[in-house]
C-alpha cells in the first residue's frame, strides 16, 4: 500500500493500492498491467473508500461491458486522460469509455 492523498475527510492518510496494478512504460510513464483483472482499493483510517474492478486488456486498455448490438459498430471514440478518464475508483460497468 501506498499513500496517495491527504485531502479526504476524515482522520489520517489514504492509502491505495494503485501501484500494485500498474507497471512502468517507457514512453507513457506507467499503464495497466496488460491481460489482467485488477482490484483497486482506497482505505482512509482502516475504512474502505472504495474498491474497483478492473479488466485490462492485452494492450493495457480498460475493457467495458458492451451489448451484442453494439458488436458491429461502424465509428469509435477515443479518450485519452489521466486517471479520471480512466475511471479510477469505478467498476467496469460504471465507465463510459
Amino acid at each position: 500500500m501506498r499513500v496517495l492523498l491527504s485531502t479526504l475527510p476524515g482522520e489520517g492518510p489514504a492509502y491505495s493500492n494503485l501501484y500494485d496494478i500498474v507497471e512502468a512504460h517507457p514512453i507513457l510513464g506507467y499503464h495497466a498491467k496488460p491481460s489482467s483483472t485488477l482490484t483497486n482499493r482506497l482505505t482512509r483510517g482502516g475504512q474502505v473508500i472504495y474498491t474497483a474492478d478492473y479488466s485490462i486488456d492485452a494492450y493495457s486498455q480498460r475493457i467495458t461491458p458492451i451489448s451484442q448490438d453494439d458488436v458491429n459498430r461502424s465509428c469509435a471514440a477515443v479518450f485519452l486522460g489521466c486517471s479520471m478518464t480512466f475511471g479510477l475508483g469505478v467498476g467496469d460497468a460504471e465507465t463510459l469509455p
